[in-house]
């Protein structure tokens, strides 16, 4: 089958947006598919040091890359008629079977013209400003295939009266992680002590995150060492003017192909989501998220500790992490004097293994999304 995957985010970039479209797209082409990825071509978000977008991401070349040039407003408003032109015109000429996308604009052109069509979702319709009757028309044209949201929760909010999407549309599919084959390999450079408990956070630096209770725990926590993976250096910086305890490190943006590295030379990983949480382009996600963390996590081997909220149990339980409250930093401290045992931490650490393998990978999230559209290598 051929596949057109319709994004919105930047390649190659920084955000965890990107990081999903490149790893979705090769799950697709790893099923058997003919994949083209098409996304907006952005300088003011673009990084242009990389040379290889594959090997930045750690992906295989087994598809490939579209771009098109944004044209922006003198504010810097990108002219929405510029996105839907880019993205007829590559389906115009690649004339898919199928298109899937992260972009509400670009699936809403495939629709128009009646290719089967797949939109992914990661917050709400209602977070959108598109013309009500252009949305309804969407939701309801028999070209919309199916809907993926990433949990239960969103699913509850996308599927809410006056959507107008039917029900049976609508898919849930968690995100996942790429499977760690060789748990060896670490960093070149690493800070910690050699005979110390390396606690590992992955991921941004943005409010809501819990970088304050990670700073208190490792304050009250001297003879482990904490090691921050991810921020921007404007990010860094916010923190550590702050005064940070000696036993804390950022390490700053890492390449994703690169992460599972710093992943490895961890005890135990950090995931204290806060009551409120922020995503790059902001708005609150707390409700609805499925981090793309908490699955890295998982397919690392490592005890995970885990802030309790009702959207992580929908794939998290008590038998695969330690669940801890928000805002309780006695509670995380004592959580991580119990992972110096190593027994403890490591029986946590198998579980959760065996579930991200069982559950939880791209392929198997990519078969997850296509199964039932009628392909016929989608079983493959």
């Amino acid at each position: 089958m051929k596949i057109v995957y319709l994004a919105s985010s930047t390649i190659p970039s920084r955000t965890a947006n990107s990081v999903h479209v490149m790893y979705m797209c090769e799950a697709f082409a790893d099923l058997g598919h003919e994949v083209l990825l098409v996304t907006p071509q952005d300088a003011e978000n673009e990084l242009p040091s990389i040379s290889d977008v594959y090997s930045y991401y750690g992906v295989k070349r087994n598809f490939k890359i579209k771009k098109f040039r944004l044209i922006r407003e003198l504010g810097g408003t990108v002219r929405k008629f510029t996105l839907k032109q880019g993205y007829a015109g590559v389906i115009k000429r690649f004339k898919p079977d199928f298109v899937y996308g992260r972009s509400y604009e670009g699936c809403l052109v495939a629709t128009s013209r009646n290719i089967p069509t797949c939109l992914e979702v990661h917050a709400p319709f209602g977070s959108r400003k598109q013309a009500k009757s252009e949305h309804r028309g969407f939701v309801s044209s028999p070209a919309l295939k199916r809907v993926v949201v990433i949990s239960e929760a969103l699913k509850r909010l996308v599927e809410k009266p006056g959507t107008v999407l039917a029900h049976d549309k609508i898919v849930v599919a968690h995100d996942a992680a790429s499977s760690v084959e060789d748990r060896t390999i670490v960093p070149e450079s690493w800070p910690g002590r050699p005979d110390s408990l390396q606690v590992g956070y992955a991921g941004g630096l943005y409010p809501g995150r819990g970088v304050e209770l990670i700073i208190e725990a490792a304050s009250s926590l001297l003879d482990m060492d904490f090691h921050m993976m991810g921020g921007s250096s404007e990010d860094i910086a916010m923190w550590t003017e702050q005064g940070l305890p000696e036993n804390m490190y950022f390490h700053g943006h890492v390449p994703a192909a690169d992460v599972f590295k710093y992943r490895n030379a961890c005890d135990v990983l950090l995931a204290p989501y806060q009551k409120k949480v922020a995503v790059a382009g902001g708005g609150d996600t707390s409700a609805f998220m499925s981090p793309l963390k908490i699955f890295e996590y998982m397919a690392s081997g490592k005890l995970m500790l885990v802030s309790d909220m009702p959207v992580l149990r929908e794939v998290l339980d008590d038998s695969i992490c330690l669940f801890l409250p928000p805002t309780s930093v006695d509670a995380w401290c004592h959580a991580l004097e119990r992972a110096r045992d190593v027994i403890f931490r490591t029986e946590y650490a198998n579980r959760a293994l065996v579930e991200f393998e069982n559950k939880f990978t791209w392929k198997a999230r990519a078969a997850q999304v296509l199964s039932g559209l009628g392909s016929k290598d989608e079983s493959r």
